[in-house]
């Protein structure tokens, strides 16, 4: 190989120099400011709620009115439980237990007590409905046909292990308010306990026109 062929060799100083340099130029260089970056946005720190209002109690809602119940036709039963006589509501017009209307206040009130002579008795005791309704339209047209005043009926207290009334119990005040025996009756009423308590009823008849008196409540 010629002399001219030859590539000079590389020098190791010259490579020291070159990296001494370039990082003194390094060093000295800062970076320009870009106008394209937003500061960072501070977070916002979140408000506490101000604190609740104590809300007031809410009144009470008013519950379903209870029906007011009308006591006036019971009647005490056994062991001192009260039971609800079947007839006519007050005001209706018909006869209630008690109700004397036209009869003199003396009578009425022997009549209550029990004082007055009772003038025949008529036990509805093993009688149907329909067959007690038949014998005491017999039994009442009877004893008022013959100038009676005063007469018992006993339909027995019936008190079942509910304490709901006999059917005969019950049905008593409906028939001595129908128009056929109505004509015939002036009051009634519960009989005392040593007539039968609660399971009779006393009856006060009317006069037949033209005999004994002329005023039906004497």
């Amino acid at each position: 190989m010629s002399g001219r062929d030859r590539k000079p060799a590389a020098d190791p100083a010259g490579d020291d120099d070159d990296a001494r340099l370039w990082e003194n130029v390094t060093r000295s260089v800062k970076p320009l400011a870009r106008k394209d970056v937003l500061p960072p946005v501070a977070t916002p720190v979140p408000e506490r709620p101000p604190p609740a209002a104590k809300a007031e109690p809410a009144e009470p809602k008013a519950g379903p009115q209870r029906e007011r119940v009308d006591i006036s036709g019971l009647s005490i039963g056994a062991g001192g439980r009260p039971v609800q006589s079947a007839g006519p509501r007050p005001g209706s017009g018909g006869l209630s237990h008690g109700d004397a209307p036209g009869v003199d206040k003396r009578t009425a009130t022997r009549f209550r007590r029990g004082l007055m002579p009772i003038d025949a008795t008529l036990d509805l005791h093993g009688h149907t409905q329909n067959s007690a309704r038949t014998a005491l339209a017999g039994f009442l047209r009877a004893h008022r046909a013959a100038g009676r005043r005063c007469v018992l009926v006993v339909t027995g207290k019936g008190l079942k292990d509910d304490w709901s009334v006999g059917a005969l119990r019950q049905a008593l005040p409906g028939w001595l308010n129908a128009p056929d025996l109505r004509r015939l009756i002036l009051a009634y009423c519960h009989a005392q306990p040593h007539h039968g308590g609660s399971g009779a009823v006393y009856i006060l008849l009317k006069r037949e026109r033209g005999r004994g008196g002329s005023r039906e409540g004497d």
